[in-house]
């Protein structure tokens, strides 16, 4: 997000960050209560003020180093006048009585309302158990004791009729590589790109990567998709493991995280429990599905260790 003191902070991505409050502002735009009163005010852009609470709540959503603190915050605060002297014009065009704008309104406060609620019910996150941690460790040596870099040559294929993945293993089991499979999925009619790509473990889908990590070289392996498969010739490979130390603060992030997520499905199950839902129309009937993914943001993937492990190098 940041890229020097001249250009630290971009107008569209601190418009992103406000998109929520700058929606919700419109709502209450012009409406003084007595907490706005008390407080400083920064900047006035027509008939309206920007306090410093709106300031610093907009910076607790752009980090900044210590030494970028004064510019940053100088920043945001321009990115706050641009947004509210466009938010005095959409109310001078009655935006905000446009049926468009008052569903995505409506839609914004609901998100915020979930989002914190599910925020306050989750709380702060607890310390995990060492002994977790190294149970994550210990069972996963491919990303962490045992952890290669893989150099690879992928060949992703789409079309061709249902059989031919069988073929293509068969041809992988005869020692084939992924040069004579392309050739070949392509007589079938089928769509193959072949590519060269250097991943670490981390980067591997956990549930290939073992397989890969006892590949031989200059072997493949066939990783079947959703309409389309991945055959990965393995070129060549190298050690670069991670120790516990390095690895601790990651895994913990991660199991945190999944502690989290799990909890908000079981925030999101008690809601739905408490609640009678009627579904009404062409939904008439339709069964309880699963609990979604998080209004909170609290899904979790690989993506936190992919993440860590990666910025150890």
């Amino acid at each position: 997000m940041f890229s020097g003191v001249g250009g630290i902070v971009r107008i569209n991505q601190i418009a992103l960050a406000l998109c929520v409050p700058a929606v919700l502002c419109m709502v209450g735009c012009g409406k003084k209560d007595a907490a706005k009163e008390a407080s400083q005010v920064v900047a006035k852009v027509g008939e309206s003020e920007i306090t410093v609470h709106q300031l610093n709540h907009a910076l607790a959503t752009v980090p900044a180093k210590p030494e970028q603190a004064a510019e940053v915050r100088k920043q945001v605060l321009e990115s706050l006048v641009e947004q509210q002297a466009l938010v005095n014009l959409a109310m001078e065009s009655k935006l905000d009585r446009d049926p468009a704008v008052l569903l995505a309104l409506e839609a914004s406060k609901q998100q915020v309302l979930a989002r914190h609620y599910l925020e306050r019910q989750l709380g702060h996150s607890t310390d995990v158990p060492e002994d977790k941690i190294r149970a994550y460790f210990s069972t996963h040596p491919q990303l962490f004791e045992q952890r290669k870099i893989y150099d690879l040559a992928e060949l992703t294929v789409q079309g061709g009729n249902a059989s031919l993945p069988v073929e293509v293993a068969k041809r992988i089991e005869a020692g084939a590589d992924a040069a004579t499979i392309k050739s070949f999925v392509e007589q079938q009619g089928a769509k193959a790109y072949l590519s060269r790509d250097v991943k670490a473990a981390e980067q591997i889908p956990l549930s290939v990567l073992p397989k890969l990590a006892s590949l031989p070289e200059h072997r493949s392996l066939l990783v079947p998709g959703n309409g389309r498969f991945t055959v990965m010739e393995l070129t060549s490979a190298r050690l670069e493991p991670v120790d516990f130390t390095k690895a601790k603060p990651i895994i913990s992030t991660y199991l945190q995280n999944q502690a989290r997520s799990e909890k908000v499905k079981s925030l999101i199950n008690e809601a739905r429990g408490k609640t009678q839902i009627a579904y009404l129309g062409e939904f008439a009937g339709a069964t309880v599905p699963a609990a979604a993914a998080s209004p909170a943001g609290a899904k979790v993937g690989d993506d936190v260790i992919t993440q860590g492990v990666g910025a150890l190098k």
